[in-house]
């Protein structure tokens, strides 16, 4: 079996990475202080033993210094500060279909 390794660049949410009218969520769920991935579309099936499965995994680790990023990482004292009590969140946009609504039918939210 062939594993894709993709790294996923961040950057600050918006209510437009969402498209999505659900503004209640964003704003309960305080989505607008994270940070989210730029790549939009993913492909998520099967199960393990399936002839087509896929999922997502995500790995954390620290910075370190070397000279492809300019030494530019916080100290490790400091690095450890930021992160204590930090959270990981996966939020996605599902999907529901209004049958009632035959011009939009479509209807997106923030699945938490």
């Amino acid at each position: 079996m062939k594993w894709d390794k993709i790294d996923l660049p961040l950057k600050k949410c918006s209510e437009t990475i969402f498209n999505t009218s659900d503004t209640k969520t964003y704003e309960r769920l305080n989505i607008g202080n994270h940070y989210c991935t730029s790549m939009r579309n993913y492909t998520v099936r099967g199960n393990f033993i399936a002839p087509n499965f896929d999922y997502l995994e995500f790995r954390f680790s620290k910075c370190v210094n070397t000279t492809l990023n300019g030494n530019s990482c916080e100290t490790s004292a400091n690095i450890d500060s930021s992160l204590t009590g930090a959270k990981f969140n996966f939020w996605a946009i599902n999907t529901y279909v209004n049958f009632d609504d035959y011009k939009n039918p479509l209807n997106y939210y923030v699945d938490d």
